[in-house]
């Protein structure tokens, strides 16, 4: 069986945009991200509707996936239906920070 880099399979470079960040919470647990996993995120993608992406909302981290509603407005959906969708009206904003690429989940608990 050959070598598997980790840098290699999630297009980690000297040059790339390529962070990892713990996610936190239950929200995007029907996408198989779970608490305390791992997320490698790419700042240099550009985010589409369907991409799980990492928000920020009023200086504050949030992972989710990205929608447009029937009215061209964006909004975040949970991937758990405890959760109410994040909506934004004309005059609210947020900032796509990158992208989700890969999950990374530890089998055996922190």
């Amino acid at each position: 069986m050959p070598d598997l880099s980790l840098d290699d399979l999630v297009g980690i470079t000297a040059t790339s945009s390529i962070f990892l960040m713990r996610a936190w919470g239950d929200s995007m647990r029907g996408c198989g991200i779970y608490d305390t996993d791992v997320l490698v995120v790419d700042k240099g993608k550009t985010a589409r509707p369907g991409d799980i992406i990492v928000a920020v909302i009023d200086a504050e981290f949030v992972v989710k996936r990205l929608a447009v509603d029937t009215h061209g407005q964006p909004q975040l959906l949970a991937e758990n239906p405890d959760y109410q969708p994040i909506k934004f009206g004309d005059a609210e904003t947020f900032e796509v920070w990158a992208v989700c690429v890969w999950v990374l989940h530890n089998l055996r608990g922190i």
